[in-house]
């Protein structure tokens, strides 16, 4: 899925969830505001939604929303890549739930909260972070060991994310 903007009017639950028993996913290029995003839709679906919740975040603009950008449980691994975060009012990216998410390269502005393990009742999962630019932010929590990623790629320096997912993500643009 690509190009697209979502955004939720009134902040509801999950303007964009990625429920269970996917396999391997790519979100890219995409405008979020407002909504959030949730890999894995209960912390009682381990049974079902474990190995099998392999998600890419890559080159998309998390902007002014609350939370879950993404809250990930049981994917391993999930890879958020080449990112720009910017005016989070909550958190960043969450690890729970047994998920392993390698955070790289993105671009965080004006995060409080970049990224940590566990959130709510939720138990923490595991989550590695590297390469990340932080301008006005925290620099997030961190910790465990996650799955080596399955695919060949080569990670934009973060210094460049923000122009370039800014000028590329969203309705409209190629």
């Amino acid at each position: 899925m690509g190009h697209c903007a979502r955004h939720s009017r009134n902040r509801t639950p999950a303007a964009l969830q990625r429920c269970h028993r996917r396999r391997a996913r790519r979100l890219r290029s995409r405008h979020h505001g407002r909504g959030r995003r949730c890999d894995g839709h209960s912390d009682d679906n381990g049974g079902q939604d474990t190995g099998k919740l392999n998600v890419t975040y890559d080159h998309n603009w998390f902007d002014g929303t609350t939370q879950r950008n993404p809250r990930v449980r049981f994917g391993n691994p999930v890879h958020v890549l080449n990112n720009y975060f910017s005016n989070i009012a909550s958190y960043g990216v969450a690890s729970t739930q047994n998920a392993g998410v390698i955070v790289e390269g993105n671009s965080f502005e004006n995060v409080k909260d970049p990224c940590h393990l566990g959130e709510g009742s939720s138990h923490p999962g595991s989550l590695v972070a590297k390469d990340n630019r932080f301008v006005n932010s925290g620099k997030g929590q961190t910790g465990g060991t996650v799955a080596p990623i399955p695919y060949p790629y080569t990670a934009a320096p973060a210094s460049g994310v923000k122009a370039s997912v800014t000028a590329g993500a969203g309705v409209g643009k190629i």
